[in-house]
């Protein structure tokens, strides 16, 4: 069932301790313990925005069900006297008596829709311990591959566990966790659930409407974009009939669907936010006194590459290291005079077509290479702005900085 999936579990935890050393949540600085200082909605999504382009209703959902899980846990050492104040999360004595449950939350998208990184982005928002799982390496009996508790180990600061493929037995050292406060985020592509979803809504028929599973099985790869659109209507009676059970199911009240990502956002994602590609291998070239450029036809060019590869975000990185892979392998080897590295452009010839290569980045070598360049190009392309400008960086708000302490 879950090999099927290909899932991945992502816990964001009440307490931890913030790498120092230290036991229990008081050492930890973030999550529940933000008390009222903990961001809205508006503020968590302000935040993410920074880093994950697209994907808004996703973002609005997320942002909801973290603040209300944290305010759900406040409020409960609020009734039990381990916090100050109330502050913002004041309620009715009439409501006193009623227990608060959490809404986990089951992402669904296409590969490189950003399902992974919103929630590692979260996580570090709001400064909490963020782990990983593949849930397709678990197994009930723990005897190959990793077990269900694994996942909740890795959340512990010091815990006893078998040694690395080893059994488990009844003797071991064990560990007890109450996992009320522990919002559970998992997250997978899914892959021909748009079908299942597609037969319901009977768009795949022929005739008079007899339904053609066994085709589409059978057919070519769904475009993302399309997978991503029936997504959208998926219901807990399509994920039931795909193979999850209801018990498992039923613990996830909120069904967040990810839209693959176009050609703009995917530009987007290579020049915008905080960590774009285009800004780390700036970076990446600067250390070795290098200026790297990109033309803004060949953005959009990796863009469609990408999307061609129905790979989406992920793919960008592969098609940007087969473009550079010669630049950085010639770049250390620094020349004096005329052998000089002035710059490194990457154009459309750089890119190729989409269905075959291209040249790789240009070095430009010598002083005045990259201004002889740009003169002898002049009007066929323009340079791509990489990043937001200075004024726009310096009118930024400090709202990421009242949540996140990294």
């Amino acid at each position: 069932m879950v090999g099927v999936a290909s899932m991945k579990v992502v816990k964001v935890r009440r307490g931890g301790n913030g790498g120092n050393g230290k036991e229990g949540i008081e050492s930890w600085g973030g999550g529940a313990n933000l008390g009222k200082n903990l961001p809205t909605p508006k503020e968590i999504v302000k935040g993410l925005d920074k880093f994950v382009i697209g994907q808004d209703r996703a973002k609005k959902v997320l942002s909801v069900a973290v603040y209300n899980h944290y305010k759900r846990i406040y409020h409960a050492s609020l009734q039990k006297g381990l916090a100050d104040d109330a502050g913002q999360f004041s309620q009715s004595k009439d409501n006193e008596n009623v227990e608060l449950e959490k809404s986990n939350v089951l992402l669904m998208g296409p590969t490189g829709s950003g399902k992974t990184l919103i929630a590692k982005t979260l996580a570090r928002f709001v400064n909490v311990p963020f782990v990983i799982a593949d849930a397709t390496t678990l197994t009930q009996a723990g005897y190959v591959g990793e077990d269900v508790e694994s996942i909740l180990h890795k959340l512990l600061l010091i815990v006893t566990i078998p040694e690395k493929g080893g059994r488990k037995h009844g003797r071991g050292d064990s560990v007890q966790i109450d996992t009320k406060d522990i919002l559970f985020i998992c997250g997978g592509a899914f892959v021909d659930l748009d079908k299942t979803i597609s037969e319901r809504r009977q768009d795949s028929s022929i005739g008079f409407g007899a339904p053609v599973r066994a085709n589409m099985r059978t057919g070519n790869p769904t475009n993302a974009m399309v997978t991503s659109s029936l997504l959208q209507s998926v219901e807990s009676g399509d994920l039931i009939s795909y193979g999850l059970i209801p018990e498992f199911i039923g613990r996830f009240p909120i069904l967040v669907s990810l839209l693959a990502l176009n050609e703009d956002q995917l530009v987007e994602v290579l020049t915008e936010p905080n960590n774009a590609l285009g800004k780390q291998y700036r970076k990446l070239f600067s250390m070795n006194n290098t200026k790297l450029h990109f033309t803004e036809n060949a953005l959009r060019l990796i863009a469609k590459k990408a999307m061609v590869k129905n790979t989406g975000a992920r793919g960008l990185r592969g098609i940007l290291e087969s473009i550079l892979m010669e630049a950085m392998y010639e770049i250390p080897d620094v020349k004096p005079g005329s052998e000089r590295v002035d710059a490194v452009m990457v154009d459309e010839e750089s890119v190729g077509s989409l269905d075959r290569p291209g040249c790789g980045a240009k070095i430009l070598r010598g002083d005045g290479a990259l201004d002889h360049y740009l003169s002898v190009n002049a009007g066929k392309d323009s340079l791509a702005p990489i990043g937001r400008s200075e004024k726009e960086a310096a009118g930024e708000t400090e709202t990421t900085s009242r949540a996140m302490s990294l």
